[in-house]
C-alpha cells in the first residue's frame, strides 16, 4: 500500500513526541522504524498514553513487542517496545530534528525549532508566540517522563526532580527549557561513570536536578509530567510514612499556585497568552480546584449576581460558599467552561485563574 504524504504541525504534541524519542526512542534507518522503549509492567498507563499520542499525531496505531518474548529472555523482563515502520513519517521526523544512530555517541540535543524562539518573535509570528510556551511544556514533559525521575527526599521530607542522560547537550537543553519557563534548576550538572553489568562497558551519565520547593512546585504545575500524575499516589504514601502531607512537603502556602508564576512569566516574556490560557484552562478547570485571589472571587460573585444568578446557583457553579463573608473561600472551581470563557472574554477586570489581565 502506498504511504500517504502529510505535513507535521510543529506544536505541543509533536514537541513532546520528539523529546520522548530523544529519551527512550530509536530510529532504524534500514527499515524506517520508529520505536519507543517503555516499562510495560510498571507503566501501563503511560503505554496507553504514548499509543494515543502516536495515533493523534500520525494516525497510526503502533505495534508492540515484549522483551520477555525474545529467545534469550529470562522471562521476568518488564520492558516492551511500541513501534511502527513508515518511510514518510521517518523522513519527516528527521526533517524536524531527530537523528538515527547511537544517541550518546551522537551527543544529541533538542531541535532548534523547539529551543530557539528568537527568530519567530523577531518576525512577529503571533501564532508562534501564543503556542511557544505549550511547545516548551510538551518538550519538558517528554524528557522527564522518559529520562527523568520524581521522588521523595526522605531526610528532608520533600520532593526532587532529576533528569539524566548520556548526552551532555541534551541535559543542558533541559536546563535551558526550564529557565525559559522561569523554573530554576540547580546550577551544576554532575557527571557519573558506571559499568554496565551485562556488557562490561563503562558509560557516562550527566544529571541535573530541580530541588528547591518553589521550583519543584512550578515544574509540576506547569509541565504536569505523567510520572507525577501516575505516581502521585505512591509519593503521597511515602510522605505519609514520614508523617508529612503532600501539601506541607511542597509548601503550597507561599505563593506557589500556577496563576502566580504564569502571570510572572507572561510579564517577563511579553508573550500574548490569551488563547493559550483558554486552552489550558479548559482542561484544568474541569480537574482541579483552582486557587485564585479573594478579590477575584468577589468580582465573579458580583458579576454573576448582576446577571441574574441566585446565590445557590452561584454556589453550585463555583463550588464556593457565599452564605458567609465573600472572602471566606480561597478557591473556586467553575463547573461550566462556557461560563468561565465568557467571564474571561467579557470582563477585563477579572483575572481568571491561570490567566492574566488584558492590558
Amino acid at each position: 500500500m502506498e504511504q500517504q504524504k502529510f505535513k507535521l504541525e510543529r506544536n505541543e504534541k509533536l514537541a513532546e513526541f520528539i523529546c520522548i524519542m530523544l529519551g527512550d526512542g530509536h530510529l532504524n534507518e534500514k527499515i524506517y522504524r520508529i520505536q519507543i522503549s517503555i516499562n510495560g509492567i510498571e507503566e501501563p498507563n503511560y503505554v496507553l498514553y504514548i499509543r494515543n499520542l502516536i495515533k493523534s499525531i500520525f494516525n497510526i496505531i503502533p505495534k508492540e513487542k515484549w522483551e520477555k518474548d525474545n529467545i534469550d529472555a529470562i522471562g521476568n523482563e518488564k520492558g516492551m517496545f511500541l513501534y511502527f515502520n513508515n518511510k514518510n513519517i521517518y523522513d519527516k521526523l528527521i526533517f524536524h530534528g531527530l537523528k538515527p544512530g547511537n544517541k550518546v555517541r551522537n551527543q544529541i540535543s533538542i531541535p532548534n525549532w523547539i529551543k530557539n524562539r528568537l527568530k519567530y518573535i523577531e518576525n512577529k509570528d503571533k501564532l508562534w508566540e501564543e503556542n511557544y510556551i505549550l511547545i516548551i511544556i510538551g518538550s519538558l514533559r517528554g524528557l522527564v517522563d522518559t529520562d527523568g525521575s520524581i521522588f521523595v527526599v526522605k531526610d528532608r521530607a520533600t520532593l526532587r526532580i532529576e533528569f539524566s542522560n548520556g548526552s551532555l547537550p541534551l541535559v543542558k537543553d533541559f536546563n535551558q527549557l526550564c529557565k525559559s519557563l522561569g523554573i530554576i534548576p540547580q546550577p551544576k550538572i554532575t557527571k557519573r561513570k558506571w559499568k554496565n553489568e551485562r556488557t562490561g562497558r563503562i558509560s557516562v551519565t550527566y544529571k541535573t536536578a530541580i530541588s528547591s520547593k518553589k521550583e519543584v512546585v512550578k515544574f509540576l504545575l506547569m509541565v504536569q509530567p505523567y510520572k507525577w500524575i501516575f505516581g502521585r499516589k505512591r509519593i503521597e504514601e511515602e510522605l505519609k510514612i514520614l508523617g508529612v502531607s503532600l501539601k506541607k512537603a511542597l509548601n503550597y502556602e507561599k505563593k506557589s499556585n500556577l496563576g502566580f508564576y504564569i502571570t510572572k512569566l507572561a510579564n517577563s516574556t511579553q508573550i500574548n497568552l490569551k488563547n493559550l490560557y483558554l486552552k489550558y484552562l479548559k482542561e484544568k478547570s474541569q480537574q482541579d480546584r483552582v486557587l485564585i485571589k479573594s478579590e477575584n472571587i468577589r468580582k465573579i460573585y458580583e458579576i454573576l449576581k448582576e446577571n441574574g444568578y441566585s446565590i445557590p446557583k452561584i454556589s453550585y457553579l463555583t463550588e464556593c460558599d457565599f452564605r458567609g463573608p465573600l472572602y471566606r473561600g480561597d478557591s473556586m472551581k467553575i463547573k461550566s467552561f462556557k461560563l468561565l470563557k465568557e467571564l474571561f472574554k467579557k470582563y477585563s477586570q477579572i483575572s481568571i485563574p491561570f490567566c492574566i489581565k488584558n492590558k
